[in-house]
């Protein structure tokens, strides 16, 4: 088991994920995205899951693996309606929580 974590998106240009240990300073993973990346929240309630939000409306929730002696991320990419998408914005509140505002 790690001490970590600092979880972070990568430049958004980079369209990437990447989880650092704060206790080594190392990358113990990182992943790419389809497309950028604008904010991540760890599940207060599991330790190993979080959300993030996206460019284009992305909604995506994540599964961090640590069963392996390889650290590894899964991702979902949940689908919204495409009427919540046109002008409103979407806010991660937590990984509970997604705010549509107008």
């Amino acid at each position: 088991m790690f001490c970590f974590n600092a979880l972070c998106p990568g430049d958004y240009r980079e369209c990437s994920v990447v989880l650092w240990s704060t206790y080594t300073y190392t990358v113990l993973t990182s992943t790419k995205t389809l497309r950028p990346v604008h904010d991540l929240k760890w599940d207060p309630y599991t330790v190993n899951e979080f959300a993030s939000v996206g460019e284009h409306g992305t909604l995506s929730f994540w599964l961090l693996d640590e069963t392996q002696a390889e650290i590894t991320l899964s991702v979902h990419e949940a689908q919204l309606p495409h009427d919540l998408l046109g002008t409103h914005h979407m806010v991660c509140i937590d990984s509970k929580a997604l705010v549509i505002v107008s």
